[in-house]
């Protein structure tokens, strides 16, 4: 399993957390998600076979801006 660490910009409230959440989890190969809030960082683990893009792009279409950190 891998871990990856996302910085998500536009995340103001606890249902921003929830709706960023359950966008990651519908991605095919996550299987756990970290998301704090004050600092708009986002742990994500799993499996990513086309790597982190299709996370990227899910957040980019609910308004969100995500960055790899790590």
């Amino acid at each position: 399993m891998k871990s990856i660490e996302l910085s998500v910009t536009g995340m103001t409230c606890g249902n921003c957390v929830k709706h960023v959440d359950h966008t990651i989890r519908t991605i095919a190969g996550v299987e756990d998600v970290q998301i704090e809030l004050s600092s708009g960082k986002v742990g994500v683990q799993g499996e990513f076979p086309q790597g982190v893009e299709p996370i990227i792009a899910a957040l980019a279409e609910d308004g969100y801006v995500a960055k790899l950190i790590s």
